[in-house]
């Protein structure tokens, strides 16, 4: 009940010469209720959902995770 996203290392995204990295968004269970996808402006993913534990909308994306400013 996690949501997590999944981003290729390379821009063909090929498996065969480099796997795809998963990343968790959202530990939190019962979180991807809802669930939309977006592209910003710099070319990464920006999803939002519903968080059902806490009933919350969130926005989350791969960019901030890995220090994106």
């Amino acid at each position: 009940y996690d949501l997590k996203i999944a981003a290729c290392t390379n821009p063909t995204c090929n498996p065969t010469t480099s796997p795809a990295n998963t990343y968790t968004l959202d530990p939190t269970s019962g979180v991807g209720w809802y669930t939309s996808v977006a592209i910003g402006r710099n070319g990464a993913p920006i999803i939002s959902y519903h968080d059902l534990s806490n009933y919350d909308l969130k926005v989350a994306s791969a960019w901030w995770l890995a220090g994106g400013r």
